[in-house]
């Protein structure tokens, strides 16, 4: 009998066999760190964000060019310095591939295999309408009866390159130093705990002759991560104070909604405590906020040390009916699930993100069910995922197996994101525990997150 720990650890590892250098970009350079630095203006009538990113990179080979992903961002300034020597390299010039979302550096002599060098990047954008990418959003202000605008990034999938010129792709694990712009009267959150914060007077935009005073929020470096884990936020919004509760876990929203946070602020220790005993792998972040966010078109975002959920499906408050309840609580958790599926373990392409889906769902159930046993969720896991994946998967017209090859995760033949990979995989997830009995499920679990971190 093959062993659920092997079973597990060969679909991650496969995912290299299998994709390798064969993954959209050429692999030619990778990078080794980012420090970025965005300055989002949502005071404007056509809301944009300034950056600047400075990639240390290594190069595989030696090519006369230099490509990552870039997604409508316009690129102003680009220089390429060899670390060894501190010269700063002849750049050419830089191309657009809109449909491959790249961005090609010409370098006018080429760049040397195993040397280091340090890319460095100035652009703008505009902040997107959608849940996607680096996006601006509003929330009514009661008292002042106006509209608060806030920005949140969402990166998952394929969407950071929207927000910063990147190595967009899971694969690509390193180390960034993050620093956003805010207002006095504004929050400025990122992955990481805040290391120190400098005020500035800097020009508004759009008028050189009106200055406005900012502040600059630097953050500490995070530990390897993916693009897609990258996150921030810039807002008018609070921490609901807890003295009583865990000191890693914070929750956030607007003011006017802080009472309705209260439940899940109390519920979040617990359940991040309890799937830390189940997979035996504690949170290895300092920090983990939790925003309750308006007009969310998607239910969570999973950022590592920082994500979200649309705001109606974790507020609580004394009208709130008993179902709604244990939703806010599983939603909770299934972000909590992320934080080690996806962000500290990450498949290297997308071909296994049913891996990343499927736990997060399984553990949306039954990490809950060991905080709340008496909801019997493993009953209602049956009724709500496994009969009705079934249904999905015969009358569904894409339908896939929950690991096969593809380009990018918009593959045209499938939605790698779609019922199958969440609650099939949820369900394959449950059918080997099943099999090979509960504390060895766990001990498997333990070794694929300390194996593939």
């Amino acid at each position: 009998m093959l062993a659920v720990d092997t079973v597990l650890w060969w679909s991650v590892a496969t995912v290299a066999l299998a994709r390798g250098w064969h993954a959209p970009l050429p692999g030619d350079t990778v990078p080794e760190s980012y420090e970025l630095s965005v300055a989002p203006d949502m005071s404007a009538e056509n809301a944009s964000f300034a950056g600047l990113v400075n990639i240390a990179i290594v190069a595989k080979k030696t090519t006369p060019s230099i490509t990552l992903h870039s997604k409508r961002l316009v690129v102003h300034q680009v220089d390429v310095t060899d670390v060894m020597t501190n010269r700063r390299l002849r750049v050419d010039g830089w191309t657009y591939d809109r449909a491959g979302e790249r961005l090609t550096v010409s370098v006018g002599e080429h760049v040397l295999a195993d040397r280091k060098y340090t890319m460095r990047l100035r652009f703008e954008g505009s902040l997107s309408d959608g849940a996607t990418g680096f996006f601006k959003s509003y929330y009514d202000a009661t008292r002042s009866n106006t509209k608060k605008w806030f920005a949140a990034t969402q990166f998952y999938a394929t969407h950071a390159r929207s927000a910063f010129p990147c190595y967009d792709e899971p694969a690509y694990k390193t180390y960034f130093k993050i620093s956003i712009r805010r207002k006095t009267n504004e929050i400025a959150l990122s992955n990481m705990p805040i290391l120190n914060t400098v005020d500035v007077v800097e020009k508004a935009a759009g008028d050189s002759l009106v200055y406005q005073n900012w502040t600059w929020v630097h953050f500490m470096q995070t530990p390897p991560i993916s693009t897609s884990s990258v996150a921030f936020f810039v807002g008018d919004f609070e921490r609901l104070a807890c003295t009583d509760c865990h000191d890693v876990t914070n929750v956030y929203s607007h003011l006017g909604n802080l009472y309705q946070i209260e439940y899940i602020t109390r519920a979040a220790p617990d359940l991040l405590n309890t799937l830390e005993t189940y997979i035996n792998v504690t949170y290895s972040l300092p920090k983990l906020d939790l925003l309750a966010i308006p007009r969310l078109s998607t239910s969570v975002m999973e950022g590592w040390g920082l994500s979200a959920y649309r705001e109606q499906s974790v507020f609580v408050d004394k009208n709130t009916k008993s179902k709604d309840v244990v939703l806010a609580k599983m939603t909770a958790e299934r972000v909590m699930a992320h934080q080690w599926f996806g962000n500290l373990v990450t498949p290297e392409w997308w071909d296994y993100t049913w891996l990343n889906e499927g736990f997060a769902t399984y553990f949306e159930y039954f990490a809950t069910a060991e905080v709340e046993p008496d909801w019997r969720l493993e009953h209602f896991f049956v009724i709500e995922q496994l009969q009705s994946v079934l249904e999905y998967d015969q009358s569904t017209a894409k339908q896939h197996p929950l690991s096969a090859p593809l380009s990018v995760p918009e593959d045209d033949d499938y939605d790698v994101f779609d019922g199958i990979a969440r609650n099939k995989g949820a369900a394959v997830l449950r059918m080997l525990r099943d099999w090979v009995g509960e504390e060895s499920f766990k001990k498997a679990v333990n070794v694929y997150l300390t194996t593939n971190r």
